[in-house]
């Protein structure tokens, strides 16, 4: 679950790598990198346009992801431009449904960003797709969800490369309808991710 006190710990990293010595850092170029993040958010299922019954619902969801990611940045100025393609695998639970859980998740994000020396500063809006697999699966099948991604974060890059950061990642799917049900059985949900990443500029 993202805290207020995991929200404070990523505002105290920030002004830590502000107080770090600055050195002159072009962003351009390709990159890759590796991430673990905490997750929570929302579930709901609908049924002929009704919430479902027969479970508590709408329910929480948490977990937590491990994800690669690689992207490409081009700098003009303080301004920096890039795309970033993602891959977070893991286990996000319903509260009270432990068994129904998303496996896993690719996004696609536009970012854009201000850069100050070593440190930039970034958001990003974008798609995702994931794929949810319900307690029922045997009778149910698995449900693609899919929706926008939105992201706000920070990184700050080394003289060898290396690049340390945290972002904050809000995905929101739409409609996802299991595949062996109705198709007006679906379901639609909230996920926000604090994540910590560590990366390469090539």
């Amino acid at each position: 679950m993202v805290t207020h006190k995991a929200k404070a710990s990523l505002a105290a990293a920030l002004l830590t790598l502000a107080a770090l010595p600055a050195q002159a850092q072009d962003w351009t170029g390709a990159y890759i990198g590796a991430g673990a993040s905490s997750h929570s958010g929302t579930n709901t299922d609908f049924f002929n346009g009704a919430l479902a019954t027969g479970f508590q619902n709408p329910d929480n969801r948490s977990g937590s992801m491990k994800s690669i990611h690689a992207g490409y940045r081009y700098q003009v100025e303080n301004v920096v431009y890039g795309v970033e393609l993602s891959r977070a695998s893991g286990r996000l639970e319903m509260e009270t449904v432990p068994g129904n859980h998303i496996s896993g998740t690719t996004t696609a994000l536009a970012k854009i960003g201000y850069a100050t020396d070593n440190i930039l500063l970034s958001m990003g809006v974008g798609y995702f797709e994931g794929k949810l697999v319900p307690n029922c699966v045997a009778s149910c099948g698995t449900a693609d969800i899919s929706g926008l991604a939105l992201s706000i974060g920070a990184d700050y890059a080394f003289e060898s490369g290396m690049t340390v950061g945290a972002a904050i990642i809000r995905r929101e799917n739409r409609k996802g309808a299991y595949s062996l049900l109705s198709g007006d059985h679906v379901n639609k949900g909230t996920d926000t991710a604090l994540e910590l990443r560590v990366g390469y500029n090539f």
